[in-house]
This record gives structure tokens, sequence and C-alpha cells, in this order.
């Protein structure tokens, strides 16, 4: 599975970054091909056919080598201790919106649910991450 680092998505207005990335992790997840270890979690770095988890498709495989390697494999930990090691570009990004696409992620797999991903639908249409 090929990672998206597209360079270009600094210079998208932030609406069309939020946008842009929650289509691309969408797409590329419908198909349930995540990537998870034997206790059940995610994990940063892509393995094989998998694209590692929904933040870690748009960082480079070695940044997520070292974020796996971490207890805490939650974005807010990532940002906290290693934001300097993600794209520049996606660093400015709202933490609440980070967040709830990881989530989104993690709990479609293991629930089969939607909510959370129409609840960040309705966030976007109502500007909640861009104010």
């Amino acid at each position: 599975m090929e990672k998206i680092l597209n360079p270009n998505w600094a210079t998208l207005p932030m609406s069309e970054r939020i946008e842009n990335m929650l289509l691309a992790v969408v797409c590329t997840f419908e198909d349930e091909k995540r990537n998870s270890v034997e206790f059940g979690g995610c994990v940063y770095r892509s393995r094989g056919q998998f694209a590692g988890c929904a933040i870690g498709m748009f960082v480079p495989e070695e940044n997520c080598k070292i974020f796996d390697l971490e207890e805490d494999l939650s974005i807010r930990y990532v940002m906290l201790r290693h934001k300097h090691l993600l794209p520049e570009w996606m660093t400015d990004m709202p933490l609440e919106f980070l967040t709830d696409l990881q989530e989104w992620h993690d709990i479609s797999y293991l629930t089969r649910r939607t909510s959370k991903l129409e609840t960040i639908l309705e966030a976007i249409k109502r500007g909640h991450y861009f104010t």
C-alpha cells in the first residue's frame, strides 16, 4: 500500500486539508484493510498490503516505527512527544479532528459502526474543526 506523502497538502486551506484527509482515509480503509497486531491494536507503520493507521498512512515509514515503540499510540501522545516527526502540514491541524479520525478508524474496525464517521462529517459541515 502506497503512503500518501504529498507535500502540497501544506498549501491547502485547513478546510480542504481536513476534507481531503478524511476522504483519503475513508477510501483507503473501505475494504477493511487495517494493520493490527496480535493484541488487536492498530500500529502506525504499514505492513504488506495494509496501510497502517489513519494517521500513519500520511507519515514516513521511519517515523511510524518510532511511534510504534511507544506505549501510548494515540495521536494526542504523538503530538505531545513527536510532533516534529509528523509531516509539517499535519502539525497545525486541529488535534480534535486527528483524534476523531483515529478513533473512527479504530472503532469502525472493531464495531462496524459508522456513528463516529457521521459525527466527523457533521462537525465538518458545521465548521467545528475550523474555528
